[in-house]
């Protein structure tokens, strides 16, 4: 199945699910101020979820068998739970950060545990946002309780250091990496063999990482920005702290991308980049065969791959552009058949649309930025237009090639549209 979070329209946030076998949507969502805020597949036919409520509170995680939508069940709720990875070797027992039990308002940072994704009651979740009665209220809780509490089958140790940040998984979805912070200070923690957390030689407080490497003790990591050498994405031994191969560099850019990893068994095979505009970078021969067939077969468009089934036949991708937003598809390339699963702006015409060129700009001591144009229809030396200028957030976010509504909605409007990725972005 394929799976996508998608706005009803009423500023709510529904799990909109694809069966791919019978052609069938269904979708999941309470009634209402709830959202979906993500979701994670557990194996083929099951289906994790996150739900807020009142756009702030953390409901808990939920999850259905794509076969019947409409039987959700809660494994942990108000836990302050989020997913940490799913385990290779059992895709229905995810690993789950608990931040806080909310039940009994300790505040404690519960850590990692491993739980079960079956169905182990008949609970359909305890609402206390709306409970009012005291005795209801208690009842409630004590029911959620007893639920969370069944579907834990273990926990691992919480790592020492102070608040923790992160945590990593190694490429089969096993614990192995934590990040904690004291202070400004942040320390990377391994999880050895006899479940005692040991501190790596690594500085974390310069770069960040994007997730783990393909043997043990790796990580994908990219460094601090040093000025004047654009930084890169490279293997870093978490043991050893020695940096190994480098898996990406440009001499005119930063990294700004994230690797994309074989979903049969975890390892890096490609990364996307954002440059002036996005990139796709493989380093497994059949992926760039993938992409080449994909790249013909929505020409002008940028193809994204998102995700596959494991035997790499039926492929999750997203195509846009400047002009055009977000359409995702699925491509089974053994069958040679293609779909839409979800458009994302299904009212706006490509046509009516106007590109987003990427222009450069000195500053006033000489570097050289970049920055996004887009023209209203007409605009010329004889006839120009007003400039809007739209400076991202951050410092040390940026703006990317694609499409912008804000921009096109002004552009038709008759002004001109920059958008400068200023330094530090």
């Amino acid at each position: 199945g394929i799976s996508a979070v998608v706005t009803s329209g009423e500023d709510r946030y529904l799990l909109l699910v694809y069966d791919v076998k019978t052609q069938k949507y269904g979708t999941i969502g309470g009634t209402g101020d709830y959202d979906i805020t993500g979701s994670e597949w557990l194996g083929n036919t099951r289906i994790l979820y996150s739900v807020s409520g009142q756009k702030l509170v953390g409901i808990g995680l939920f999850a259905a068998e794509i076969k019947d939508l409409d039987d959700s069940y809660p494994l942990l709720e108000y836990f302050g739970s989020s997913v940490v990875g799913i385990p290779r070797s059992d895709p229905t027992s995810p690993l789950v950060w608990n931040r806080y039990d909310g039940l009994r308002q300790s505040g404690q940072d519960e850590g990692v545990a491993l739980i079960t994704s079956a169905k182990v009651s008949n609970t359909k979740g305890a609402n206390l946002l709306t409970v009012r009665d005291p005795n209801a209220v208690n009842s409630a809780i004590e029911e959620a309780r007893e639920n969370n509490e069944r579907h834990i089958l273990s926990k691992y140790p919480i790592p020492p250091g102070g608040a923790t940040l992160n945590y990593i998984t190694d490429k089969d979805g096993n614990l192995e990496f934590a990040v904690t912070r004291t202070g400004v200070h942040q320390t990377l923690y391994r999880l050895t063999t006899d479940q005692t957390w040991t501190p790596c030689p690594v500085d974390v407080d310069n770069g960040y990482f994007c997730g783990p490497g393909n043997e043990t003790g790796q990580l994908a990591a990219v460094p601090g920005h040093t000025e004047g050498s654009p930084n890169g994405l490279y293997i870093l031994d978490a043991v050893t702290g020695k940096r190994g191969a480098t898996l990406v560099s440009d001499k005119n850019y930063d990294f700004t991308g994230w690797p994309y990893r074989k979903p049969a068994n975890g390892e890096i095979i490609g990364a996307r980049d954002n440059r002036e505009y996005p990139h796709n970078i493989w380093f497994n021969a059949d992926y760039q065969k993938y992409q080449d067939l994909l790249d013909r077969s929505f020409p002008g468009l940028f193809v994204k791959i998102l995700d596959s089934n494991d035997a790499e036949t039926l492929f999750l991708i997203v195509t846009y552009s400047d002009r055009q937003p977000p359409r995702f598809s699925w491509v089974d390339f053994s069958k040679h058949t293609a779909g839409l699963f979800k458009d994302s702006a299904p009212w706006i015409n490509p046509k009516r649309m106007q590109p987003e060129n990427v222009i450069r700009f000195k500053t006033r001591d000489g570097k050289v930025l970049d920055a996004y144009l887009t023209l209203p229809a007409g605009t010329s030396k004889e006839n120009p237009a007003p400039l809007v200028v739209l400076p991202h957030g951050g410092p040390y976010l940026r703006d990317m090639w694609g499409f912008d509504g804000e921009a096109q909605l002004l552009a038709s409007r008759g002004y001109a549209v920059v958008k400068p990725n200023y330094r530090a972005s």
